[in-house]
């Protein structure tokens, strides 16, 4: 999403017309600061296209070589104590040094 933010400031004090407008990028997904792996977000909510049920779900994503992969975490929408409880579960292991193929392994089990 981006916004604008005008910049008040001016060179003359009583020149009010001239106002530069700047673009500002907003994220606007929610997520904590220690889930970035290889630089993107590791965790993330998507909400699926199609005939899928609606809400929106967690999900991991992952660098394969140059590709970014993504897997669903279980556990139901993001509303589920289920699905949070697994994505702090990631989290940790991420925090702990783990691989982001091992925590694929596990996700995939």
């Amino acid at each position: 999403m981006i916004l604008y933010q005008i910049d008040t400031e001016s060179n003359s004090p009583n020149d009010s017309v001239s106002e530069a407008i700047a673009p500002v990028e907003v994220d606007t997904e929610s997520n904590s600061p220690n889930d970035s792996v290889s630089g993107c977000k590791a965790i993330s909510t998507y909400r699926p296209r199609g005939t899928a049920r609606s809400g929106e779900y967690f999900r991991f994503s992952y660098r394969d070589g140059s590709r970014m992969r993504h897997i669903h975490i279980r556990g139901g929408n993001t509303d589920s104590p289920i699905a949070q409880a697994r994505v702090e579960k990631v989290r940790s292991l991420l925090a702990a040094g783990i691989s982001a193929v091992e925590v694929v392994g596990m996700l995939r089990r």
